[in-house]
């Protein structure tokens, strides 16, 4: 049995474009973790999770 093709497409949460946003907004130096989680009202884990630490938190 021939085995099938893994799918390679990238899949993003709703909280996922909503971090990538603010991120995208950002015009001074990134903020913390901990300051980008709360304007976001969200923990600084999940900021973390959704930008796949990509981003150098000052």
């Amino acid at each position: 049995m021939a085995r099938s093709k893994s799918n390679t497409q990238i899949v993003l949460r709703p909280l996922d474009l909503v971090v990538l946003q603010r991120l995208a907004l950002e015009r001074r130096t990134a903020p913390t973790y901990a300051t980008f989680a709360s304007e976001l009202c969200m923990t600084a884990s999940e900021v973390l999770g959704r930008s796949s630490g990509r981003w150098p938190p000052s």
